[in-house]
C-alpha cells in the first residue's frame, strides 16, 4: 500500500538475496506529506523534517 500511495513515486521496493523485500524511499523525491506512515499496516515509517528546500511544481501567491 505505501509503494502505491506516494504521490511523488518516491518509494522503490527491492529484493534482498534472501527473498525478503525492502523498502526505500528516496529523498530527493519525498515532500514528507505522511500518506506512506498513514497507509503502512507495518509502521515502517518515520517521518522527520527535510533541512533541505524542496521544490514544489507551483508557487502560489498570497491574495
Amino acid at each position: 500500500m505505501c509503494l502505491n500511495s506516494c504521490p511523488e513515486k518516491a518509494i522503490t521496493r527491492i529484493e534482498n538475496e534472501d527473498g525478503t523485500w525492502q523498502y526505500i524511499s528516496d529523498e530527493k523525491k519525498c515532500i514528507g506529506c505522511g500518506i506512506c506512515a498513514g497507509v503502512c499496516p507495518c509502521g515502517v515509517w518515520n517521518i522527520q523534517d527535510n533541512p533541505e528546500e524542496i521544490k514544489m511544481y507551483r508557487l502560489y501567491k498570497a491574495s
